[in-house]
């Protein structure tokens, strides 16, 4: 199973992306959040999510956490993707 995280920019305030690619296919994007956020401000948010990351609306305090959570959520969505 690969998970890939591409940036990208995004027509949003919060501009700063990372499209998410399992086995190369586009299954979500996260976006880095502003100062107009608050105290959530330049952790990563889950805007969009498909397949096994829809519907979800998370939050991460970084890259590497997303991540791990995309991964762990994919696998438990397709576990045979992981032979």
């Amino acid at each position: 199973m690969t998970v890939e995280l591409k940036p990208i920019e995004v027509a949003s305030v919060d501009r700063e992306g990372q499209l998410i690619l399992f086995n190369g296919v586009l299954v979500g994007v996260l976006v880095k959040l502003s100062n107009l956020h608050g105290e959530l401000a330049g952790s990563w948010y889950l805007e969009t999510g498909y397949d096994g990351l829809r519907d979800e609306r998370l939050t991460f305090p970084d890259l590497d956490a997303a991540k791990r959570w995309i991964i762990d959520r994919l696998a438990d969505a397709a576990p045979d993707a992981t032979n």
